[in-house]
Order: C-alpha cells, then structure tokens, then sequence
C-alpha cells in the first residue's frame, strides 16, 4: 500500500471510531442538559447524537442516564444493550445496566450483569462487588451478599456503603453483633442513611 492509500486508511479510520463534530456538539448539549436536570432535552440531544454516528457509545449510556432519571427502565437496558453491543468490553456499562435491571426488580439480571462488570474491570470492581451485594441481598441470597460486601470492603476499605449494606444483610440473618459493628463502622466513614 502506497503512503496516500495509508493516509486515506487511516483517515477513514478514524473517522469510523470517532464522533464527528456535530455528533460531539449534540453529546456536549445533552451532556449540560442531562447536569441540569432536563431528563426531555438531554434525550433528546443524545438522540440527535446518536443519529449523526450511530457508534456513539457515550452518546447511548448517557441517554440510558437520562430514561433511567425519567423511569423509563426498558429503554435506559435496550440502550446499554447497544453499548455492549458495540463494546463488549465496557465494563460500565455492564454495571449501568445491571443497575437498570435492579430497577426493574429483575435482580438476577442485574446479578449476571455485574459479574460480568467484575470479569471484564477487576482492578476498578469494588463497586460492581457492592452492586452485586445490593442484587443478591433483594433476592434473599444473603451469604452472597455479605461476600461481596466484604469483597468490595477488601478493595475499598473506606466504603461506608459496603459496610452499611453488609451490616443490613448480617442483621436479616440474625447476627446482630456483626451487624452493628458494621453499621457503626459505616457511620465512623460518614455513612447518611437517605
């Protein structure tokens, strides 16, 4: 291949990986409005987005953001399922989805999800691990629970969160002792309960 073909083929490239202006100005607009609270806009930017590179990744998880503000639990899942689709590799969004999942009260998918989130990401998983945790504690499965809330304490020992939530999986087994000195540990990091 000559140096122009070459120039030519990485051009086209790159243009094939990457959003074009409008796409990026369109992801930006939605990006502000989605800060500002305007669920409606920001869809619809994103779409606008979406429209103009269909490969926009970005574009899709954070209209997925915007459905999940407006409940709309299908449609934040079918667009995370485009992320992966694209990316299969995305770690986030396989942990955005299961959190969509969650949201639907299908914790078993939720549950499949976050594994996945923790296969593909293991360096950065202590928050799929409390995800994870949050899955298996709604569906009753709570020596799971607490072994990914301890997981997620191994990787981040300053999670309030984690403690919290294996505090509350220790006190529906009954073991109140563990229970509170989570819980009190959970406080001493700052823990509010909302």
């Amino acid at each position: 291949m000559n140096l122009l073909n070459w120039l030519r083929s990485v051009r086209a490239d790159s243009s094939a990986s990457s959003p074009p202006f409008e796409a990026k100005r369109h992801f930006e607009a939605g990006h502000a409005a989605l800060d500002r609270g305007d669920a409606n806009k920001a869809i619809a930017e994103f779409t606008k987005a979406i429209r103009r590179f269909p490969k926009f990744t970005d574009a899709y998880s954070h209209r997925a953001v915007a459905y999940r503000q407006k409940g709309e639990h299908d449609k934040a899942i079918a667009d995370l399922a485009e992320v992966v689709r694209l990316d299969p590799q995305d770690a986030g969004a396989f942990c955005n989805r299961g959190i969509a999942y969650g949201n639907k009260g299908n914790h078993k998918a939720a549950i499949a999800d976050y594994t996945k989130a923790i296969q593909l990401d293991p360096d950065n998983a202590s928050v799929y691990y409390f995800n994870r945790g949050e899955a298996h504690e709604e569906v009753g499965e709570l020596d799971k629970a607490i072994a990914d809330y301890t997981e997620a304490i191994r990787l981040d020992p300053e999670d309030a969160d984690a403690y919290e939530g294996r505090g509350s999986a220790y006190t529906k087994k009954g073991e109140s002792d563990k229970a509170t000195k989570d819980f009190d540990q959970a406080r001493e990091l700052g823990y509010h309960a909302t």
